[in-house]
């Protein structure tokens, strides 16, 4: 309603600004709306967690946990930070310049009219789009906390394997119980793994068609294929040389699960991964540059 009443008048960062928004917002929903409906997923992954937690016996099991509860806090201090930062700097520097932040159509209200109105269609506006932008934050910082999660658990099977068959005092039967113990820990991960990958697929998708913040989750990908390859190392090298027949073929079963890569998808299309976040940002910094070359800013201000 906006472009038919004020297209005229708008400039072209009001213009950029108001179709930044224009993609962002439906976004923004459809994504909550995807999270809304796959509840009962992380409802599930919360039990599953809950039962993963069990093994963790040990004293410094217990602070590893609880270092990533604090890791996982600071990403989501760092995610709150970066989100607010967007509508609050574009207030400011729209208040500043003496016009509304995002040029929203307001019924009744005309910011042109004086200072009180141009204040009163600022605050309306940052309080529409304020709550968006928390959504936002809440269906983008998911995938990395529970991405988090995996690789602290990776990290706990790793050194529960590390520990396989170093005690001499426990009986063969003890070690292949241990050994088992470590083969459900690593079924459990892979089940925790399953339930969540169908909605980070869905979101993750949307957030690459509108050019997101993708990179923490990517990144997070990439060191979980890591985590893959340090499980599958800490396997072959754990002491099994000596061990019984029964213990030996369970171990190989379990390093032929343990090979099996940990990938993530956008939408079942393509890869969750840096490769991917950096074609997308080569993608991104092209349109810039073509806006760039035609001057097309340039162009809108003579007209």
């Amino acid at each position: 309603m906006n472009y038919v009443r004020e297209f005229k008048n708008l400039t072209p960062g009001e213009l950029i600004t108001s179709v930044q928004l224009m993609f962002n917002l439906p976004n923004c929903y459809i994504k909550a709306a995807i999270l809304y409906f796959n509840l009962w997923r992380l409802e599930k992954a919360k039990e599953m967690l809950d039962d993963m937690d069990k093994s963790c016996t040990r004293q410094e099991e217990k602070l590893q946990v609880h270092r990533y509860v604090i890791r996982c806090n600071k990403i989501y201090l760092a995610f709150m930070s970066v989100y607010n930062f967007y509508p609050l700097s574009t207030f400011a520097t729209a208040i500043i310049n003496g016009v509304t932040p995002w040029s929203l159509y307001i019924p009744f209200l005309n910011w042109r009219d004086g200072t009180q109105q141009l204040w009163l269609a600022a605050i309306i506006e940052y309080i529409l789009v304020i709550f968006p932008v928390y959504y936002n934050n809440a269906t983008d910082i998911y995938p990395v906390i529970y991405g988090q999660t995996i690789r602290s658990h990776f990290d706990l099977l790793i050194k529960r394997i590390q520990r396989l068959r170093c005690d001499e005092d426990k009986s063969e039967d003890k070690n292949y119980e241990e050994l088992t113990g470590c083969i459900k820990d690593h079924k459990r991960i892979l089940e925790y793994c399953d339930i969540l990958r169908p909605l980070i697929s869905s979101t993750i998708f949307f957030q690459f068609l509108v050019v997101g913040m993708t990179f923490p989750f990517c990144y997070t990908c990439n060191l979980l294929d890591e985590d893959v390859d340090r499980l599958t190392l800490s396997i072959f090298q754990s002491n099994w040389l000596s061990a019984s027949r029964r213990y030996k073929i369970s171990l190989i079963y379990f390093l032929h699960k343990a090979q099996q890569p940990l990938k993530f998808t956008a939408g079942s299309i393509f890869e969750i991964s840096l490769r991917t976040n950096i074609s997308l940002a080569k993608f991104a910094f092209s349109v810039v540059t073509l806006v760039q070359k035609f001057n097309l800013a340039a162009k809108m201000e003579r007209k």
